[in-house]
């Protein structure tokens, strides 16, 4: 950087004793090291976007949006040539219960970071003009209120969560039970029926953006991890959107995932007693774009040989974690190791002494958003040792 002595002189004279070498390097430290209000603007690193089923009308991407200058920006609008629109959505997590809202824009405060990632921020594209394709390098432009535009590209691919775990293998007989829906293939399912060592069981819908693609990976890699055929470990889907996830597109979507697992539908009155046998909920909402969401509990129920319940996963489980907890089961029925006593309110009444020796393990029960959610719903027990099956605030609006 050159410095005139039209530029020196001024500042020579009014603080005379500082030398021209000393006044030279301030001033091109300044202009090196000094981080502009603009600075070096928006930096969008690891964009990818979820891989499709045919018959997806949506879907998701994710990245991490970083604003390396002194002004806080706000992501207003995103471009792609394969979809018609692209929203802001947010995913919320709470008590085992995933829900959707739109969002305005996304604010990327100065000097800081933004994750978009499943089950939070996230980009939705909606009115898809074609499929992604795995592997493919999309272009996106995101538009922000300074009237800047960031152009990055985002790669197709699957993904998997994280999460933890700790084996508690007692059958839980106040939740579950028999039912008989219909699979993908427009075949009458009965639970009862099935014959597998386990079964990995979730509610959810095939236009859901986040909780079900994470939990369908998982189990794909839990399976990977376990080298588990479907008659060792089964996997069941049941979906509360009956009216848009019809057999054939169960069929596509699942096929993306797991070519094995078993998707099931029928009557909203079926669904419904289905949900309630087993402590889920689920409710329809407005996804801001004139469709709807589904708010549905994330729960996945872990079925021993005898469709008995004998854990809950809640949805940050990791695949690791998932098949130690497998893995324990598979071992415990190989070896003829009967499943230890229920201890929860279900079987005991939560307003009752506990006889079973082992209070510690009603902490255990209490842990799960599930549980928490039934004593709050019921808090009383009959009084006889055991408690009525409750229902809860979940189903489709009237008339569907």
């Amino acid at each position: 950087m050159e410095i005139t002595k039209d530029l020196l002189g001024p500042l020579i004279r009014r603080w005379g004793c500082i030398s021209r070498r000393v006044l030279i390097a301030t001033v091109v430290f300044c202009a090196t090291g000094c981080v502009s209000p603009w600075g070096d603007g928006i930096v969008v690193r690891d964009a990818w976007i979820r891989e499709l089923p045919p018959s997806a009308e949506s879907t998701a991407a994710y990245m991490v949006i970083e604003n390396r200058s002194l002004q806080a920006r706000r992501l207003t609008r995103v471009t792609c040539d394969i979809a018609g629109r692209v929203e802001f959505h947010e995913s919320l997590l709470e008590r085992e219960v995933m829900s959707m809202r739109w969002v305005e824009a996304i604010s990327v405060p100065a000097e800081q970071r933004v994750t978009l990632n499943p089950g939070g921020l996230h980009l939705m594209f909606i009115d898809l003009i074609r499929l992604p394709r795995a592997g493919e390098q999309l272009e996106l432009q995101l538009h922000l209120d300074s009237g800047e535009t960031v152009e990055t590209v985002a790669v197709v691919r699957s993904d998997a969560a994280v999460g933890s775990s700790t084996p508690s293998l007692r059958a839980y007989h106040g939740i579950g039970g028999d039912f008989v829906l219909d699979d993908q293939h427009g075949d009458p399912f009965q639970l009862t029926r099935q014959r597998s060592d386990a079964t990995l069981l979730f509610f959810g819908y095939t236009f859901c953006p986040d909780v079900c693609p994470v939990t369908l990976s998982k189990i794909s890699v839990v399976r990977h991890e376990l080298g588990l055929s479907s008659d060792r470990l089964a996997t069941v889907f049941i979906t509360v959107d009956p009216e848009r996830d019809s057999p054939q597109v169960l069929r596509e979507y699942l096929a993306v995932f797991d070519s094995t697992a078993i998707g099931l539908s029928g009557s909203s009155d079926s669904i419904d007693r289905v949900v309630e046998m087993y402590g889920g909920e689920y409710e329809l909402g407005s996804d801001g774009s004139g469709g709807y969401a589904v708010s549905h509990s994330t729960t996945t129920y872990l079925l021993d040989e005898d469709q008995v319940v004998r854990y809950l996963f809640r949805y940050d489980e990791s695949p690791a974690a998932m098949a130690e907890v497998i893995q324990s089961l598979l071992e415990e029925q190989r070896d003829g190791i009967p499943a230890p006593p229920d201890t929860s309110m279900f079987v005991y009444g939560i307003d009752n002494p506990c006889t079973c020796g082992d209070c510690d393990s009603h902490d255990l029960v209490l842990d799960h958003p599930l549980w928490s959610r039934l004593v709050s719903a019921n808090p009383r027990s009959t009084g006889n040792g055991e408690m009525p099956q409750l229902a809860f605030p979940f189903g489709l609006e009237s008339g569907r």
